[in-house]
């Protein structure tokens, strides 16, 4: 495994960005370090790096929708984990090459709708693992850190889960317990 730290990479047919309609709370990054080329994506693919992907369509309303989300984790990640190997993938739907449609191919991803994100790793079993979940920076990173690194901030993990079980058990025998004593005081005094 190479360590790259982060890698961005952005193809689009025209080299433009989405059209986003509020560009006030659009997070700025640094488009010099964007890779927009179309074989960056087999070549990562082919080094093992995991990549967090999307693939949106211009016209796409939910895809302008997740825009400024998009950029303000591409901020996050480059900022506050750049020693993490990842790339960071946005393919627009026009474009057509042969090493994206390899890997599309080798990890079995169907775009059927728009946008489509997920994590692509090479060197697992499940190669592709969509992605579900709010269609915010924070939540898209929590998947990240997830599915890539393997931790999770803000989470509780139960770990005596088979004794509490077997306490709720034994609660549940001694009201049953009390209550057949009860009945049984009751039917004496009745008679």
């Amino acid at each position: 495994m190479y360590n790259m730290g982060i890698e961005v990479i952005h193809v689009d047919v025209n080299d433009e960005e989405i059209d986003v309609n509020n560009t006030n709370n659009l997070v700025k990054i640094n488009t010099q370090k964007v890779k927009t080329d179309r074989s960056e994506i087999r070549k990562i693919y082919n080094k093992g790096m995991p990549m967090f992907v999307e693939f949106y369509a211009n016209w796409c309303g939910h895809c302008k929708t997740l825009a400024p989300e998009w950029k303000k984790l591409i901020h996050t990640i480059e900022t506050e984990y750049k020693e993490k190997d990842l790339a960071i993938v946005s393919v627009e739907s026009k474009v057509t090459h042969k090493d994206i449609d390899a890997v599309l191919k080798e990890t079995g991803i169907e775009v059927n709708g728009f946008p489509t994100i997920g994590l692509i790793r090479k060197n697992n079993t499940k190669k592709f693992v969509p992605y579900n979940g709010k269609r915010s920076a924070d939540a898209m990173l929590q998947f990240i850190k997830k599915e890539c690194w393997g931790t999770m901030e803000g989470g509780r993990r139960r770990i005596h889960h088979a004794s509490t079980k077997q306490k709720h058990k034994r609660s549940r025998k001694t009201k049953r317990s009390r209550k057949t004593k009860r009945t049984k005081r009751n039917r004496k005094n009745i008679k």
